[in-house]
């Protein structure tokens, strides 16, 4: 995973987090997979997936990118997104 970014839309300037973008067929829940609940948004055609024991936002499928997923790399243990310079934003204020 080397794309990252951030989006400044409505839901996601709240959350903060910082997400790494994969395609598809290079996404694998490895486990907790049925604590998964879905939040739809843009006109319900964004998914955003949070784990239904913590509230944490996962990951999402965007209906910009509809063959990509953004992982909130904050879920992801061997990351430090603190160590990350100059995360470029995308603009989801616009869509």
């Amino acid at each position: 995973m080397s794309d990252f970014t951030r989006c400044n839309c409505s839901l996601c300037i709240k959350r903060g987090s910082i997400m790494g973008v994969i395609y598809l067929e290079e996404l694998t829940i490895l486990e907790g997979k049925n604590y998964l609940t879905l939040y739809k948004f843009g006109k319900n055609q964004a998914k955003h997936y949070f784990c239904s024991i913590c509230g944490i936002y996962t990951h999402h499928r965007s209906f910009t990118s509809p063959n990509k997923y953004c992982i909130n790399l904050g879920c992801i243990d061997k990351i430090n997104y603190f160590e990350l310079n100059q995360v470029p934003i995308f603009d989801g204020k616009k869509i």
